[in-house]
This record gives C-alpha cells, sequence and structure tokens, in this order.
C-alpha cells in the first residue's frame, strides 16, 4: 500500500478544516419522521427469537454431518488407494 503525500501545506489544511467545522453541523430530523421510524423497527418477540435459534442450529447440524461425511470419504478414499493402487507400483 502506498502512501500519497498532500500537495497542501498546514496553512490550506487549517483553512479547509475550519471551513468543514463551520458547514458541517448536527442535524436534528424532523420529529413525524422519528415516529414513522420508531413505528416501523419492530424487535421480534422472544419465541420467535428462539425459534429462530433452533434454525441456526439445525443448518449448523447439517453442516456439520456435511463436513463429517466429507472426511470420511476421504479417509475410505485414501484407504482405497492405499491398499491397492500403491501396492502394484
Amino acid at each position: 500500500m502506498t502512501v500519497r503525500k498532500s500537495n497542501l501545506d498546514s496553512s490550506q489544511i487549517d483553512a479547509i478544516e475550519g471551513r468543514l467545522a463551520g458547514t458541517l453541523r448536527p442535524v436534528q430530523p424532523p420529529g413525524d419522521f422519528v415516529q414513522r421510524l420508531r413505528g416501523r423497527i419492530r424487535f421480534p418477540e422472544r419465541t420467535q427469537i428462539v425459534l429462530r435459534l433452533r434454525e441456526w442450529q439445525r443448518l449448523g447440524l447439517a453442516v456439520g454431518a456435511v463436513l463429517s461425511g466429507m472426511v470420511a470419504l476421504l479417509t475410505f478414499a485414501r484407504l482405497m488407494y492405499q491398499m491397492f493402487w500403491r501396492r502394484s507400483g
């Protein structure tokens, strides 16, 4: 990663920072916008959270089973290679 040097001197950077500090200020959103947003944001109920966690557990179990099956298949293939093809060479 290369570091680029600025072509500006410190007085120009200070001037830019001063202008930005004067123009960038916090904005207060309208109250009705905040109320509508609060109405749209809804936290799920505890039962929905529990159901979603159970779905993740089921997905984790399925992924673990697939990975375990692949390891068993690779182990079996390596055993077959060692028994038949390596011995004849």
